[in-house]
């Protein structure tokens, strides 16, 4: 496969960039500046639309926390599939955006609470029983969200 290059070159297997001054880069050089543009359009889909991108993660609350692994949504389940209570977040990054839903079988028979505290500056505790309902949280240090928004949409 072959590219021009901005001066008008033709090189073959790489990409030359006029600001490297022919200067090539490798496939894994690209790969690399490929995923930086994905994460930074990534970003802004989730700054203009307020959603985060990809898909829902499963996670399930042990001794009242999850492991978050940054902006997404995440489908919280009780141990065992039972009621719980989330009452912190662990794995933040200051700027993370998470959307909590219930993700128990079924929510109305095994309720989520998010319970406000320290780590969750929420308006008021949050009983999620149903999967409609979710709560928009936003990190503002690797260990404390402030509370965005919230939706209790009943089935």
């Amino acid at each position: 496969m072959s590219y021009v290059n901005t001066g008008g070159e033709i090189a073959t297997d790489t990409l030359v960039l006029r600001e490297e001054k022919g200067s090539p880069l490798n496939s894994g050089e690209w790969d690399s500046t490929l995923e930086v543009i994905a994460d930074k359009l990534n970003d802004l889909y989730t700054m203009v639309t307020g959603q985060p991108t990809g898909p829902t993660l499963t996670v399930t609350i042990s001794d009242g926390t999850f492991a978050s692994s940054g902006t997404a949504t995440y489908s919280v389940k009780g141990e065992g599939g039972v009621s719980d209570i989330l009452t912190g977040i662990t794995g933040l990054s200051e700027n993370d955006l998470l959307v909590l839903t219930n993700g128990n079988t079924d929510p109305a028979a095994a309720p989520i609470t998010v319970q406000k505290g320290t780590s969750l500056r929420i308006q008021a505790d949050f009983t999620m029983e149903s999967p409609y309902d979710q709560i928009r949280l936003r990190a503002i240090s690797s260990t404390v969200c402030v509370e965005e928004s919230r939706a209790s949409n009943p089935l």
